[in-house]
């Protein structure tokens, strides 16, 4: 069954914040190079919540996917893309992007970057997502703090341009 018709995306709330959080830690970066997020405490997640940055998909009454968008530096980065296991696969991924860029674009950004690995970038690439240098902003800010930048990092940045 693809969910594209019956998901729902909404900003999240912050009952949200509890599954948010465990499905950040599903997939958070671990020191072994698997995992793909930035760890998030329930602190941060909580303030991008009430800040309105983080987008939920709903599947009835499950919470099956989220993203949010982060700001810094004049650049909007598209981060904290996940999906449940049992969720994946069925067009959750691409409509919590779409959401992302509706809402990067609304707040007068011209590009949407984001991090991804060669195993997920066919999500980006069906949406017109291209690659691109990491901004130096994104390496200032964290990728120079992980413990795998210098080693063995596997990630690569996309961007999305909006049409002017």
């Amino acid at each position: 069954m693809n969910y594209k018709e019956s998901v729902q995306i909404k900003r999240a709330v912050s009952s949200d914040v509890p599954a948010i959080r465990k499905l950040i830690e599903l997939y958070r970066f671990k020191e072994d190079g698997s995992g793909s997020l930035i760890p998030l405490d329930v602190a941060e997640v909580s303030k991008r919540v009430s800040d309105g940055d983080f987008f939920s998909a709903n599947v009835g009454s499950d919470l099956a996917g989220c993203a949010s968008i982060v700001e810094y530096d004049g650049i909007a980065e598209l981060r904290s893309l996940a999906v449940y296991p049992e969720y994946q696969g069925r067009g959750i991924g691409p409509v919590l992007i779409d959401a992302c860029k509706k809402e990067a674009q609304k707040r007068g950004y011209g590009k949407l970057y984001a991090l991804t690995q060669e195993k997920t970038y066919s999500t980006f690439a069906k949406q017109e997502f291209g690659y691109t240098k990491t901004p130096p902003q994104k390496l200032k800010k964290d990728c120079a703090k992980c413990p795998l930048y210098n080693n063995g990092c596997n990630e690569f940045a996309v961007v999305f341009r909006f049409p002017k």
